[in-house]
């Protein structure tokens, strides 16, 4: 689960005895996808329709690198590209799933970007 709007204006800290927690808000950008990837994708103004072509932007590429190094300095799984494409066709598709109840004005857009992803990663 993602958040889907990550940034400082979502985090609140508090006091928990002699220590400081961080809480997450506002929820209700949540989608599937690759946590920490996609949210670090919102903060740096990336629109994900720039996802879902073969040529991604700069900003990125340099996020994907970044995201990489620091799972792999953390000893996390580093996903690859062809999974990480799959999880974004996921995260289209639920929003997709979302605007069925959530936003029915926006179902049509929602599916005819999901279906787009979708034809991004079909094998030629």
């Amino acid at each position: 689960m993602v958040h889907g709007d990550l940034g400082p204006h979502n985090v609140l800290r508090r006091r928990v005895g002699d220590r400081a927690e961080l809480v997450l808000l506002d929820w209700d950008g949540a989608h599937v996808g690759a946590v920490g990837y996609d949210d670090l994708l919102a903060p740096a103004g990336v629109d994900g329709r720039e996802l879902r072509t073969g040529r991604p932007p700069a900003v990125v590429t340099r996020i994907e690198n970044a995201y990489r190094e620091g799972l792999a300095a953390a000893g996390g799984v580093v996903l690859e590209d062809r999974t990480l494409r799959n999880l974004r066709v996921l995260s289209w598709l639920d929003l997709a799933r979302w605007a069925v109840d959530r936003a029915p004005e926006r179902l049509e857009v929602q599916v005819r970007l999901a279906r787009e992803a979708v034809a991004a990663i079909r094998p030629a």
